[in-house]
């Protein structure tokens, strides 16, 4: 649930990070880049005015199934060092 409802912030995210990198390799203003974003509400305001809503969603189901194992990980790692931590109290 949090890959899909997060989709859209990590989409400007990493599009602010594809601007960043083309101003400081072309200069300019950020206006003058590849998607032009000042923040990430204007980004996220930009994006939906231009491509739509579906387009906020764009890979959302690729970065589930990428969220679902790295959570599950995650959470069974802490529960097996917890365990073990508690071995060894």
């Amino acid at each position: 649930i949090s890959g899909f409802i997060t989709t859209p912030l990590e989409m400007v995210k990493l599009r602010m990070q594809i601007q960043r990198a083309d101003k400081a390799r072309k200069g300019g203003s950020f206006e003058e880049t590849l998607y032009g974003y000042r923040n990430i509400f204007h980004g996220l305001a930009t994006a939906y005015k231009k491509e739509g809503f579906l387009a906020l969603y764009k890979g959302a189901g690729l970065r589930v199934l990428f969220t679902i194992p790295m959570f599950s990980l995650s959470i069974g790692l802490a529960e097996y060092f917890r365990d073990v931590a508690l071995q060894h109290k």
